[in-house]
């Protein structure tokens, strides 16, 4: 785009998929998940619940000695991995 983005710009942008920018930066991060084994690494975790309620879940994923809590959200009557928001902290 050449242009200086607010980070809330961002999130609009990957949101309503503007310019292809979600599609092409899933893709692309897939691709880089995929020739550096990230996936296989978490085909292996142990996953624990840490929380759960009627639209949220929280689990903490165990793989060589690191955790990570990931957040699992219901929206619209679909489960997602609530990505954004695991970036933020």
């Amino acid at each position: 785009m050449g242009k200086n983005v607010t980070t809330a710009r961002v999130y609009d942008m990957l949101e309503t998929n503007q310019q292809n920018v979600r599609t092409n930066f899933f893709n692309n991060l897939s691709n880089e998940w995929q020739k550096s084994g990230v996936f296989a690494q978490f085909s292996s975790a142990q996953y624990t619940l840490k929380s759960a309620t009627k639209d949220r879940v929280v689990l903490t994923v165990s793989n060589a000695n690191e955790q990570k809590d990931l957040q699992v959200i219901q929206e619209m009557g679909k489960w997602k991995k609530n990505f954004f928001d695991d970036l933020d902290r």
